[in-house]
């Protein structure tokens, strides 16, 4: 798997704010709160496998 990340904001009183980061940065997969707009350490989180073959077309 490549690796990935994912910034879940809000605007909040006009301005962006990350409230979230997911990402797989050091191999596994982890979900990091913001306070304020300090990152807060990660906390690990289940890898969801898809039930899908890789060779399976998806649906359109």
């Amino acid at each position: 798997m490549e690796r990935y990340a994912v910034m879940l904001q809000l605007r909040i009183e006009g301005k962006w704010q990350t409230i979230r980061l997911l990402d797989n940065a050091h191999g596994d997969h982890d979900m990091h709160r913001y306070t304020g707009s300090e990152k807060q350490p990660g906390s690990g989180f289940p890898r969801v496998r898809s039930t899908r073959s890789r060779h399976e077309p998806s649906a359109t």
